[in-house]
């Protein structure tokens, strides 16, 4: 579990810089794309938030229950309204949100190529 809240604390920090260099640059493009692109980075972060902590549960009781399946339920359900509701307003705002969840994806990187250095 140590190792989780290390993983977390260290993908926090590089969110942290993902969020700030590419809100920035949204800015110049257009500034109201950039409350979509924090929710979808937002989200993506807490998805991978849950998803640790569920495994990390499981792989403990060493057994598969109800809470992985009810996880990856709630994960994709609460991405899929997020999406739904935000395309309602304006079209745009899914794009930018979907670019949001998936730049999660950077610090996550970012955090497998700083192991090497440890």
């Amino acid at each position: 579990m140590d190792d989780l809240k290390y993983m977390y604390k260290k993908v926090g920090i590089y969110s942290l810089y993902v969020l700030v260099t590419l809100s920035i640059i949204l800015g110049f493009i257009n500034f109201k794309f950039i409350l979509p692109y924090i929710l979808g980075l937002a989200v993506g972060i807490g998805n991978l938030i849950i998803s640790g902590i569920v495994t990390s549960n499981t792989l403990v009781k060493n057994k598969v229950n109800l809470l992985i399946h009810f996880g990856f339920i709630f994960k994709i359900f609460t991405s899929s309204i997020i999406g739904i509701i935000l395309f309602t307003y304006n079209k745009h705002y899914l794009i930018v949100y979907m670019s949001g969840y998936i730049s999660h994806f950077i610090p996550i990187a970012l955090y497998t190529f700083s192991l090497k250095d440890d």
